[in-house]
């Protein structure tokens, strides 16, 4: 069963509690991450369009991102940095989400990957099907009672 993350009470250490908003995102409106690419290689231009990566296995990891096709839904786009406008697996990014940029930690009840569709059930985050309505989209991998960040209100571009 699904239980809350204690509260870190170390001033120096501290982990974020359900609830709290990653004021970094909503303040710059793009979520860093990296690009990944587990077909062969893609281009990638400031302004392409960019999925989160579902197959992403491991806690605490910057975000990755692959190429959205043209017929599917997409995170946002890469914004284009002062020292390049082209990148390459493995580049360090910022993506321009697209929807409202308002980033909230909420606590996993189940294992959730990057752009998964989340509801809420009992107070937890889940996967959003038929009895949990969507609020948002799941920015990292987690698992059972870990934070994880959810992108409240996100929709596909």
């Amino acid at each position: 069963m699904s239980t809350i993350p204690q509260v870190q009470s170390d001033q120096f250490a501290q982990s974020a509690v359900k609830g709290d908003l990653d004021l970094a995102i909503m303040h710059s409106g793009v979520v860093v991450g990296s690009i990944y690419s587990a077909t062969p290689a893609h281009t990638f231009a400031a302004g392409s369009r960019v999925k989160l990566d579902a197959s992403m296995a491991s806690a605490g990891a910057l975000p990755r991102f692959v190429k959205a096709a043209d017929n599917e839904a997409a995170f946002g786009t890469i914004k284009r940095t002062p020292q390049k406008a082209l990148f390459a697996v493995g580049d360090i990014v910022e993506v321009c989400m697209a929807g409202n940029p308002v980033v909230q930690w909420q606590v996993a009840g189940a294992t959730l990957t990057p752009g998964l569709s989340v509801g809420m059930s009992t107070d937890f985050i889940v996967a959003a099907d038929g009895s949990h309505t969507a609020m948002g989209v799941a920015l990292d991998y987690a698992i059972d009672s870990t934070m994880v960040r959810v992108v409240i209100g996100a929709v596909a571009c």
